[in-house]
């Protein structure tokens, strides 16, 4: 059977970036060198959103029920707070089951720039008093350089210097082993176009063994948490129905903190 036109015409440009992103990949990697004197810049979270809106009110709410006070930059403070945001609406009915010594699996960390506000939060929903936490990263191209000079790795090690829990590991987490109490999974690549778009081979396109992994490796009765922006859910729901899965709790969040579609999350028990 011929393949159609348009079709034979993705595959053709499929195939050369994809050589191309290899071939960056791979510079990218052989050129990584970690650099240890990042200093996160110390902006105030005071008028960060304009006084009685929605986000102003919402950023100071969730900023008192989980002690999100950090030196960061403001753009990342929006991001953590769009995090903790999603995250707490998705666990609302199951943050009482989260045990008193928690670990917690993020997948897809980048460069870890919310991981102030995620510490903060998973170290406190649901619990009387501060938890005692175990956060890990995983990511699987560090190496991105960014303007300044400094990569993911770069950042994520500097926001990790208040958080001797948290390790933030290199690698596919296809092939990572371990046990944890709760798995992130948030707004992973669910088209094949989106993983070149982020300058990885277009081999790491496997979002079926990738959730199929993850959750194997949360432990029986815990939970795993996806998301994806709403656009991509003609792409998200067929996922599941591949997998045979049924979400215990799923629904669609809109951010008060940065400017993005609506967001679905689902949550899965293992």
């Amino acid at each position: 059977m011929a393949v159609p036109f348009k079709e034979f015409l993705w595959r053709l440009r499929f195939r050369g970036w994809d050589l191309a992103n290899r071939w960056l990949y791979v510079q990218r990697r052989q050129a990584f060198r970690p650099k240890g004197s990042l200093v996160i810049p110390s902006e105030s979270l005071e008028g960060l959103y304009p006084e009685g809106t929605l986000a102003e009110q919402e950023a100071e709410r969730l900023r008192q029920a989980y002690g999100l006070d950090w030196p960061d930059e403001r753009i990342n403070m929006q991001e953590n707070l769009h995090v903790v945001g999603l995250l707490e609406r998705a666990l609302a009915e199951h943050s009482a089951e989260l045990p008193a010594e928690l670990s917690v699996l993020d997948v897809g960390a980048k460069d870890w720039h919310y991981l102030p506000g995620l510490q903060r939060f998973l170290g406190r929903v649901g619990a009387t008093e501060v938890r005692s936490l175990q956060l890990t990263g995983i990511e699987l191209d560090p190496y991105y350089r960014y303007d300044d000079g400094y990569t993911r790795y770069d950042y994520a090690q500097a926001y990790m210097r208040e958080c001797p829990a948290c390790r933030y590991l290199v690698g596919d987490v296809r092939t990572h082993e371990g046990t944890y109490d709760l798995a992130l999974v948030l707004f992973p690549f669910w088209r094949e176009r989106e993983v070149l778009d982020w300058g990885l081979p277009g081999g790491y396109f496997d979002i079926d063994g990738l959730l199929r992994h993850v959750r194997g490796l949360v432990k029986p009765g815990s939970l795993l948490v996806v998301s994806a922006f709403r656009s991509e859910g003609p792409w998200a729901e067929p996922t599941f129905r591949r997998l045979g899965w049924t979400a215990l709790d799923q629904g669609e969040w809109r951010s008060p903190f940065v400017k993005a579609s609506p967001i679905l999350w689902w949550v899965f028990r293992a």
